[in-house]
């Protein structure tokens, strides 16, 4: 969970520290936890294949403010919402 609000510069840094914190780790960054868990089961279920899960889509376009995602080139980055758009490569 991270504070809701913050400017770029302000997101990058608090995602490369928990980056730092949990370098294996691909996040989801989020400023609400109301409906955390049904995403959660959503990531889990879909994952496993299912495609037919509930995704809480008006939550997540709300509430999900970043992610941080591990590319095939080995490359950590950090993007918006819950897409692909790049914000910034994380060290």
């Amino acid at each position: 969970m991270i504070p809701s609000g913050l400017d770029e510069e302000e997101l990058i840094a608090t995602a490369q520290a928990i980056h730092d914190q949990e370098p294996r780790a691909q996040l989801i960054l989020v400023d609400d936890r109301a409906r955390l868990a049904e995403y959660i089961l959503y990531a889990r279920e879909f994952s496993r294949g299912n495609t037919e899960a509930f995704y809480p889509q008006e939550w997540a376009d709300r509430h999900i403010i970043a992610n941080v995602q591990l590319y095939l080139s080995g490359r950590w980055v950090l993007c918006r919402g819950n897409g692909h758009e790049e914000i910034a490569d994380l060290k």
